[in-house]
């Protein structure tokens, strides 16, 4: 009879299966403030663009995230380019526009709330500090506008209306497909000089009622 003592001294000296692989690559750390780890992972589920979703489209936890510049400005947020793109897999990279929302202090357009009112605010301490205009309200004001926009772009793309495909939403800043004028797909627009010849200072635009 084999004892427990004998059967763990068997699983201990058994050599390891030949056909498990194990590979780690490590990435460099990030020192450059227009910089950042990929959000995707990061944010919750609904928070992430609609199934199917593009070939286009960059998911690996090792991406970064690179400001590429300014590329418009609005009365409620800006445009700005965003490279994503993963140093290990050169070829899967994408320009995104990332939409970024300023709090109604910083916003030149003060209707916002017709906007957003009649949503439901479960959290009581974000409600009140909205009610009294606070610093944290106005972060909760900025956070509701974003995911009223980031809720349309997702129902509206589903219904099949030509907006572009919604990547994320995470706080304040919303991620969508950069549609060009000339058509061109994500994967085939220039990179790194938002300032060039290269790039074009035109985009389409929308807005929602």
């Amino acid at each position: 009879m084999t004892s427990q003592h004998d059967q763990h001294d068997q699983h201990h000296d058994a050599a390891p299966d030949p056909t498990f692989v194990f590979d780690f690559t490590a990435y460099d750390d990030l020192d450059d403030p227009g910089r950042r780890w990929s959000t995707w992972l990061s944010v919750e589920p609904l928070c992430r663009g609609p199934e199917p979703r593009p070939d286009w489209l960059v998911t690996s936890q090792g991406a970064i995230d690179t400001d590429l510049g300014i590329l418009k400005t609005g009365k409620e947020g800006d445009v700005f380019l965003l490279e994503r793109a993963d140093p290990l897999e050169p070829e899967r990279s994408v320009v995104m526009a990332a939409k970024r929302y300023r709090d109604e202090e910083h916003r030149s357009f003060h209707r916002s709330s017709s906007y957003t009112e009649g949503r439901a605010m479960r959290n009581t301490r974000d409600a009140r500090a909205l009610a009294k205009k606070s610093a944290h309200g106005r972060a909760v004001a900025a956070g509701q506008w974003a995911w009223a926009e980031w809720q349309a772009l997702v129902r509206l793309h589903a219904i099949g209306v030509p907006v572009p495909y919604p990547v994320q939403i995470d706080g304040t800043e919303i991620l969508m497909e950069w549609v060009q004028v000339d058509g061109r797909p994500p994967r085939d627009w220039p990179r790194r000089d938002p300032t060039g010849s290269c790039w074009s200072p035109t985009t389409h635009s929308w807005s929602t009622p």
